[in-house]
């Protein structure tokens, strides 16, 4: 057998020719590559999951915390009438209105201490992109360049007691985290009170004073009017005036385009602002003008049309009407043949008579107050002549 030919380097197999180091160069400096790419698919998977959960996630809710002062000391301060018809149509349950949340926190405002009142904001699962509205309805009182709330066991003879500063409850809700908070003061129903000291109530003064030195960009403060003015007792409505319209406009009707507003149920604080403005401007009583305080410094920067206070539930049933719309649509009662009492007077008189018997009724000594009447009625006996 013929010896093998050596072959010529020209004419060499490749099964022959050693492995180059420029090809496994090639091979390894494809692996930076496929992680690069796998990265990238795992990037987009998690994405596409991402915009696939995003729908799902709740809407932050708008938590609206009552602290109603309820019955008083009348022979101190007047009572304040129509707390609970107020605040009725947001407190009556409904499950579609997921995104409104009503708290009532009444029993921590009957302490008049402004801890009790932090812990009970506090007990609302209240979280960072929730939004944030305390609705207080009491007299608000200023001494001794003091503006304070008055909580119902009030009494001018011991007038250092049940009562609390507006400025401790202004930065009780500072401490409080959420995207949005407003602090509605109910509270401007007393010009005076003499047995007090207080010739002048210089409280919404004292307030913007106390709200303009905290330093919290996401937090307003609303009055019931101006500095040394009083709002009616809303007694035509049987609502107070600016809660009420806090009340309905968080319930859809400062968003209606029939109110000036734009009707995406998407609910701002300029919107509310307007409402609340536009409530009070009409009915038989005019109210005042409400006060925006805002507590995060420059004015300008407050952006009233940025701020979310609520994503509106869809529109209210016909059930869930303020009571005075339902009002006008019931057929008017016949008017007594009797003389009645003043529509002004009437409810007041009735309201402090029926405080008193509740009073004196476990105290024998005491005799009743007699309540208000509106005359003898059709059924009762005719009087006997004069013999």
């Amino acid at each position: 057998m013929a010896p093998r030919q050596p072959v010529s380097p020209s004419r060499r197999s490749w099964r022959e020719s050693p492995p180059r180091a420029d090809v496994v160069r090639k091979h390894h400096s494809k692996t930076p590559l496929r992680l690069f790419l796998a990265a990238l698919v795992v990037g987009l998977l998690g994405a596409f999951a991402w915009l696939l959960t995003r729908p799902l996630k709740s809407e932050p809710p708008t938590y609206f915390v009552a602290l109603l002062t309820g019955a008083s000391d009348f022979l101190s301060v007047p009572p304040i009438l129509f707390e609970q018809p107020t605040v009725a149509p947001l407190a009556s349950s409904d499950p579609s209105r997921d995104t409104l949340v009503y708290v009532d926190a009444s029993s921590a405002q009957h302490t008049g201490d402004v801890q009790a009142i932090e812990a009970a904001l506090r007990s609302a699962p209240v979280q960072p992109d929730d939004r944030l509205v305390v609705y207080v309805s009491a007299h608000g009182v200023s001494d001794d360049g003091q503006a304070y709330v008055l909580a119902p066991s009030y009494d001018v003879r011991r007038p250092a007691e049940a009562r609390y500063r507006a400025a401790d409850l202004i930065s009780a809700m500072a401490r409080i985290n959420a995207s949005t908070k407003l602090l509605v003061l109910d509270c401007s129903r007393l010009a005076t009170l003499p047995r007090l000291g207080m010739a002048a109530n210089e409280f919404v003064y004292l307030v913007d004073e106390a709200a303009r030195k905290t330093d919290d960009p996401n937090l307003w403060v609303m009055t019931a009017g101006g500095e040394l003015e009083t709002s009616p007792l809303g007694l035509s409505a049987g609502r107070s005036i600016l809660g009420a319209a806090v009340v309905d406009g968080l319930l859809g009707d400062a968003d209606s385009v029939e109110n000036g507003g734009n009707g995406d149920r998407v609910l701002t604080l300029a919107e509310l602002q307007a409402f609340a403005e536009q409530q009070c401007g009409q009915g038989p009583v005019a109210a005042p003008r409400p006060k925006l305080i805002y507590c995060g410094g420059d004015p300008s920067k407050q952006r009233l049309d940025e701020r979310i206070v609520a994503r509106l539930p869809q529109p209210r049933a016909a059930e869930d009407v303020a009571p005075e719309k339902a009002k006008e649509a019931a057929p008017a009662a016949p008017a007594p043949k009797t003389a009645a009492a003043g529509p002004a007077i009437g409810p007041l008189v009735t309201l402090v008579a029926n405080q008193a018997n509740e009073g004196k009724a476990d105290d024998p000594a005491v005799p009743a107050a007699p309540t208000a009447s509106a005359g003898p009625s059709d059924d009762s006996p005719p009087a006997p002549a004069p013999s």
